[in-house]
Parts: structure tokens; sequence; C-alpha cells
């Protein structure tokens, strides 16, 4: 069995003490606030309140007042405007919450969502030429423009204004439109630049209303979670008010939504969002239209929701079984044509692979071999792919250093988008692996867990629960505090629960707690086989029967040493 490597943070100590005492809070919690980078009792109060107040001015965004003139400019002027999305879960809610906001202006909007595989990502020609012939003022693109600079120009000949809210990264030069709105352009200072497009565009609606839209921010948190972008700052904050509002969200089509899920009346947590919520959102773009998830989250019906809810949890079954039978193939070319001593990089390509779940396969592979990993679908001498990679290795950056190979690329530093003619897949294929050589030494293609400190049994307590509760929602950039306890001997035989959970008893001698390992059953011969242990876990409540006792929930365990 593969153990992971521990990343145990360095403790410091005296600031441990300071921050305990000034907050009065357990010293395992303050080095878990220091761990965050959190300093001082100000910023830890900010941390654990952080409500709507601690949200940065929209003004403060780049290009915004531009971009809020000309807008108002249409309002007062009755124009035509148009707006173009994208098709993953962040394009939809953030084309979703502009018309809504815009149609509450008083304004007539007609709006695209591209076909992933027909249209492929960022504004297209075909979008142009409908505006061009409906005779549209404005342009506005969201979650995606950044990069369409043929196309703005474009807009630009036909006297067509143009606004790009978009935050991915920014090549050297941008596109030159009337305003670009992004948190990530160089030399502008917007205090955070993680926020997912949703996010950006939630923050030019607010100005545009001069209103904090707290109704919307349902939407905010769908898109926000299921783009996985840091769970930090302002997405923490927008993240956190989204989930206090979803179980009593006023938008037909998210309750509907709900209700197909059956999660209705449980407390919400970034989970429900980005393993059932957001894959039924993303299953229309990825196996059919993403109009159908658009059309779910501006329904102004119960009736017409539920229809589209049903729609999109069925076309949800229909990505599982075509992302299956793409895996299976995909493993056996690993089998056949990966050499894990020479390849960093797993790079695969096939003709005719859906191109909709191209990243899901990606993820899985990454997830599964621990190797930055590129799925291309092939069809008449080009290939689209999906890029995903783990913790050390920023793909976008890779695929960077790789371009005079590529036709098109886009992404972050964990996932990215390209397009590459066949011809050059084999080049690419050396070319990124050497310089994923240069880049990564070989413990970073060792899975690895972050521990924030190590603690006794006797830390774990009720109040030190509810500390931590005050951290979350956790997420990337925010992860689940995580302890370790060294030399803890089991209490009796483990056991399964169900198919895939483990649970046994550990203790110090003076404390004992119970430790549950949802999906690590395969870690059962292991705990039987080894009577004292080094645990690795996060803390909760057992929700149980609604116990107010304290559990360690498994992360991993080693042998521990005599």
């Amino acid at each position: 069995m593969m153990h992971k490597r521990w990343n145990i943070a360095e403790p410091d100590c005296s600031l441990r003490d300071l921050l305990s005492n000034s907050l009065g809070i357990p010293s395992v919690l303050a080095q878990i606030l220091i761990n965050r980078n959190i300093r001082t009792k100000e910023e830890a109060d900010m941390f654990m309140r952080s409500d709507m107040s601690f949200l940065h001015s929209p003004l403060s965004l780049p290009d915004i007042d531009k971009a809020i003139a000309r807008i108002k400019q249409a309002i007062k002027n009755n124009e035509k405007v148009f707006l173009f999305g994208d098709y993953d879960v962040d394009g939809v809610t953030s084309c979703a919450l502009l018309k809504l906001t815009l149609e509450k202006l008083g304004l007539q909007v007609k709006y695209c969502l591209p076909h992933r595989v027909k249209d492929g990502y960022g504004i297209n020609k075909k979008a142009i030429d409908f505006v061009r012939k409906e005779k549209f003022d404005l342009f506005i693109s969201v979650d995606c423009g950044i990069t369409n600079f043929k196309e703005i120009e474009l807009l630009n000949s036909y006297g067509i204004d143009s606004i790009i809210i978009d935050h991915h990264e920014p090549q050297e030069k941008l596109p030159n439109a009337l305003a670009v709105v992004d948190p990530k352009l160089k030399g502008h200072k917007y205090p955070f630049r993680d926020l997912a497009a949703v996010g950006v565009v939630y923050k030019v609606c607010q100005q545009l209303c001069s209103d904090s839209l707290i109704d919307d921010l349902d939407l905010v948190l769908l898109g926000t979670v299921a783009d996985v972008v840091p769970l930090v700052g302002e997405n923490r904050i927008l993240v956190r008010e989204g989930l206090l509002r979803l179980a009593h969200t006023k938008k037909p089509g998210i309750a509907a939504l709900i209700d197909v899920c059956r999660i209705k009346g449980r407390e919400f947590d970034p989970y429900d969002v980005s393993f059932i919520l957001g894959p039924r959102l993303n299953a229309a773009g990825r196996v059919s239209s993403a109009e159908i998830a658009f059309n779910l989250l501006t329904a102004s019906s119960a009736s017409e929701a539920k229809d589209l809810a049903e729609q999109l949890d069925i076309e949800n079954k229909r990505r599982r079984d075509i992302e299956r039978g793409i895996l299976d193939e995909a493993l056996a070319k690993v089998e056949s044509e990966v050499n894990f001593k020479d390849h960093n990089v797993i790079v695969l390509s096939s003709e005719g692979w859906h191109q909709g779940v191209l990243g899901i396969v990606a993820s899985r592979l990454a997830e599964r071999f621990y190797r930055p990993t590129v799925i291309i679908s092939t069809n008449k001498s080009l290939g689209r792919g999906s890029a995903r990679s783990i913790r050390d290795f920023h793909i976008f950056d890779a695929l960077s250093q790789c371009g005079e190979l590529l036709e098109t690329y886009g992404g972050h530093s964990h996932a990215a988008g390209l397009t590459i003619l066949e011809s050059n897949i084999e080049k690419f294929k050396v070319l990124i692996n050497e310089v994923a050589k240069m880049a990564l030494e070989p413990s970073d293609l060792i899975r690895s867990l972050d521990i924030d400190t190590e603690a006794n049994l006797g830390d774990i307590s009720l109040d030190l629960i509810s500390g931590l509760e005050k951290l979350a929602p956790f997420g990337m950039g925010n992860p689940e505090p995580t302890f370790v306890t060294y030399n803890l001997f089991l209490r009796g035989r483990p056991s399964l629960l169900g198919k895939n959970t483990l649970k046994f008893w550990v203790s110090d001698g003076r404390f004992t707690y119970p430790v549950v390992g949802f999906g690590m059953a395969d870690k059962f011969d292991f705990i039987s086989e080894n009577r004292r242990i080094d645990l690795a876990y996060s803390a909760s409540l057992d929700s149980w029967q609604d116990s107010h006792q304290a559990q360690l929930n498994l992360k991993d365990a080693r042998a521990s040493q005599p």
C-alpha cells in the first residue's frame, strides 16, 4: 500500500502562544491560523468572521469604470446588448447573473453559450456574424475573451463596442476591447486576483445596481465552487454567504435541482456543489448544450424548472457512461504507451473521444497516477485537449513553453485547454516531458498530505471542533485542518461499514476516539496488522444520530517507529 508524503508545517511557537492567548483559543487552532498566513489578532478576527463587509470595492477592478459607463449608456439609450459566455458552470452562472441583472435594469438582452464540441472555447465568428446581422450595439463576454484578439478586432471593424469580463490569465498583450475587467491583469492592484468569473460579474452587477445582490449569491456560490478556485479571501466570503442562502434560494431552477438531487433539507457545504449540483449543471455543456443549464438557472416557474432539472439529471447519467468508456480506453493506453520512468506527464490521444468529458478523464488519471495529464481527441487532423495537473506543476506555464507546437491554449495553474495539429502531438509529448523534467523533483511525484500540526488526543475537544467550524468552508487554498498524533494503539479490531468505509478506535492510554475512514477500506489489512500507528486525521462531530461526540476522520496512517 502506497503511503503519502507527509508535509508537517513548521510550528511557530512564539506566535502561536501569542495568538492563543490574545484570542482565547486552543494553541493548535492558533497554529492552523498561522499556517493560513494569519499572523495578527485583527487578521484572525477577519478570517473567522468573513462577512460581506470585508469584500473589496468593485471600483478597484481594472476598467470597471469604463464597463459601467458603457452599460449605463446602453440602458439610457435602450441599446441592443449581446452576452457571450462559456459552457461550464462558471460561464453559465456568469451569463445568467449578468442577463438577470441587465433585464432588471430594463435592457433587452440576447445571449450565446457556445457548444463545446461544435464551437469550442471562446468567442467565435458565428456569434459575431449574428451580432452584426441583428445590429447589436454592445457585446459583452463573460468567462472568456481575454485571448480573443482577432474576434475583438472584428467587432471593432463592425463598429460594435465590446467589454470583456474574465478571470483567466492574460497574455502580454490584451485584446483591444473598450474595457477588460479581469483581476489578473498585470500592473493593476485589485487586492484579490483569484475570483471566479462569476465573482467578477457579481462585482460588476453590484456596481451597476448599487446593491449587495444578496439573493444572487446562490449563483455566485455555484460558479465559484465548481470552477475550483481557491476558497480564500473574497471567494471564501462569497461561498460562505452563498451556502447560507442556498437552502432558501428564490430561484425556481436551483430549488428544483436540489429536489432532483434529493438533498433538500440538509446543511449545505462545498461538497454538495462539487460532487452533486455542479456535475449536473456541467453535464449539459459536456454532452449536449449548456442552454439546458442556463434555462434552468433563469427559469421563472417551478414547473419549467422541474422539467429542466430532470433533464439535467438524465444528461449527467449519460455523461457518466461516456466518461466511463473513455476512461477504460485511456487506462489501457497508459498501460501500453506510458513509461513512468521517463514520462512525468501523461499525454494520450485518440480519434473521436468525446470532447465534453476529456477534462474529467484527465482529472481521473492525474489523481490515480499523480502525474500531470493531457487528454486529446483528434478529428480531421486537429486535436482538442484538456490538461489537469498536480500540486507542484503549473500546467498553463508548461503549455506556454510548448506554445510553438500548439494552435491555441489557455487556462490556470492546474487546468487548461488546448488545440493542436495531430502531426504535432508526438513532438508535444516529448517537449512537455522535457519541461516537466526540469521543473519537477522526484519527490514532487509522490502524493503528499499537508498536516497542520501535531496534536495530542487530549487536544481534540468539542471547543476545538467548534473553533474549526469557524474556519469553513473548506476547499482548495483553505483545506480542512489536518492533525497528526504519534504512537497510538488500537482498541479492538477494525470493522467495515458498508462497502468502503473503515472504522476503528484508537487510544493514547488516557483518551479514546473513534476513527472513520471514508472510502478507505483498502487500509483494513494494514490497520489490522499494526497495533501501534501514527495517525493523520481531521476532527469533527460524529454526525450519526445527532451525536455530540468527537470523531477522527482518517487521512493516512503509518506504523509507529519502535
